[in-house]
């Protein structure tokens, strides 16, 4: 029983740690992989054929759900951000409203004819 607990919990690593780094063929790459390791085990370990068979079935079911489960909180994580209100000051005319040094003095320098103020020659 032990045996099977260590290849589920296993299992569930390998689906864990692809989830977030890879896309559904590097699963579909371990899956081969996993069903040997578990089926080999599963014999070494004096399980019956049915036995073996259902241990590696639960080891690719559980491999399977725990990929799908970090995909699914990755991507309600990056909902979350998608819909999370930005800092920024965006106007009505598409342009980010961003103070500078000039609109924070409480007197702006003034303006000579030629459109530059006086500090700027």
């Amino acid at each position: 029983m032990t045996t099977v607990l260590i290849l589920l919990f296993g299992s569930a690593i390998v689906g864990l740690v692809i989830g977030p780094r890879y896309n559904v063929y590097m699963l579909a790459c371990s899956a081969p992989v996993l069903a040997l390791v578990a089926a080999t085990v599963a014999r070494l370990s004096d399980f019956g054929l049915l036995s073996g068979i259902l241990i590696t079935f639960a080891c690719l079911t559980v491999s399977q759900i725990a990929y799908l489960f970090v995909t699914w909180l990755s991507m309600t994580h990056e909902e979350r951000l998608a819909h999370h209100q930005s800092d920024d000051q965006i106007g009505e005319d598409g342009q980010y409203h961003i103070p500078d040094e000039q609109t924070d003095q409480k007197n702006p320098p003034p303006v000579t004819r030629w459109g530059n103020s006086r500090d700027a020659r």
